[in-house]
């Protein structure tokens, strides 16, 4: 490579410390190992320059008298081949001038090339910076995400932890999940995290809230039971362990009555509305046993014995007649006034009874005074059988 590295005489001189034209003296002269250019020019090699600066400069041969001592071997007629004429100090220079601008635009071109492929390597390694360091930025971002997304759970969960540990040891457990997914609720959305002091004053008055609720809740359920099972008549209560119709309406009828008041009414009013549905509840008990008492005295006067004999159909329509006289009568008539009721209707009965017998079995006598009426008596039952003749059997009583 150094071998093709050449130097022109002006620069070897320099290199050299003497003059150019003892170079080119020692050129001319063949003392040293030279080239020469299409221009006619002289080169000499890096390579030469470097044996003359180690073992000095040899000798300047003289010409022999006249002949010209600038003309290098070769020339024609003492003429280098590629020129027209003798070289002129101006013409070299001129030559070497262009000589050097070539090389400098030469060089110009390799240093733009240089650059160019400078540029292109410095812009790659700026692109895979830039590419590292977004990879490196976005790493960091997942990590700093991942990190605040742990500490936020975290800090719910201790809250959490905070919340259910202050709540009474007897608080239901779907309470405690309610109370659970009420603070997360309220937690979850705030960015950025509170303080500690804000965070507990959060969960404080959330636990507040549902244990005031459960507080209340567990306040009317104790009025429901005690309504249910001291308001109501004994008869409608239950034993141990039984729980009748009458206490599940008397539960239906104040929870319904505790529905209808406003969500803040005090323990009070909740006390009050509960009693006066459990007392109407109460009313329509002592009206129902009262109905049953009635129907069953009512039952038991139609169907008595008759003081008096009656073919089986004649029972049945007087039973009918007895009935609907008694169903005119309000329930809670006394048993005296119903009687009374079916008494007239047995009079009636056994007058027209007797007066239809005595005409079928007794002749009637010409133009005799009708018999002065007799008062009617009550007999104690009496049931006469009559054989043959379907009319004058009587149907049994049932016994009541």
């Amino acid at each position: 490579m150094e071998d093709q590295l050449f130097y022109s005489t002006g620069r070897a001189a320099t290199e050299l410390g003497i003059s150019q034209p003892q170079v080119r003296a020692l050129c001319e002269s063949g003392a040293i190992a030279t080239e020469v250019t299409p221009g006619g020019q002289w080169r000499i090699s890096k390579s030469e320059l470097d044996r003359l600066k180690a073992e000095g400069l040899p000798a300047i041969p003289r010409p022999l008298p006249g002949t010209d001592s600038r003309r290098p071997p070769g020339h024609r007629n003492g003429i280098h081949p590629a020129l027209y004429a003798e070289p002129s100090e101006q013409v070299v220079n001129a030559a070497e001038e262009v000589v050097v601008l070539e090389n400098e635009v030469k060089s110009l071109g390799l240093r733009r090339q240089k650059e160019e492929a400078l540029d292109w390597f410095r812009q790659r390694e700026a692109e895979e910076r830039a590419e590292q360091e977004e990879r490196e930025r976005e790493v960091r971002v997942i990590r700093a995400e991942h990190a605040a997304r742990r500490e936020r759970e975290e800090w719910l969960q201790s809250w959490e932890e905070y919340g259910l540990g202050r709540l009474p040891y007897e608080f239901p457990p779907d309470v405690r999940l309610k109370v659970h997914e009420a603070i997360r609720a309220r937690l979850a959305p705030l960015d950025p995290i509170p303080s500690a002091v804000g965070s507990q004053r959060i969960v404080d008055a959330i636990v507040d809230h549902f244990v005031a609720e459960w507080k209340r809740d567990v306040q009317i359920e104790q009025i429901l039971i005690e309504a249910r099972d001291r308001l109501l008549p004994s008869a409608a209560r239950g034993s141990w362990g039984h729980i009748t119709d009458w206490q599940v309406r008397a539960v239906k009828a104040a929870a319904a009555a505790i529905q209808e008041l406003r969500d803040d009414a005090p323990i009070e009013e909740i006390r009050a509305a509960a009693v006066h549905a459990v007392h109407g509840v109460a009313a329509e008990f002592d009206a129902d046993q009262a109905a049953k008492v009635d129907a069953e005295m009512r039952h038991r006067i139609i169907h008595a014995p008759f003081p008096f004999s009656m073919p089986p159909d004649g029972c049945e329509d007087l039973e009918r007649l007895i009935e609907e006289m008694l169903a005119a009568l309000p329930v809670g008539t006394p048993r005296a006034k119903l009687e009374e009721a079916r008494d007239r209707v047995l009079n009636d009965v056994e007058e027209a009874f007797r007066k239809r017998q005595a005409a079928v079995q007794q002749p009637q006598p010409a133009k005799s005074s009708p018999p002065e009426p007799q008062p009617l008596v009550h007999r104690p039952p009496k049931v006469i059988r009559f054989g043959g003749s379907a009319s004058a059997h009587v149907a049994p009583r049932r016994a009541v």
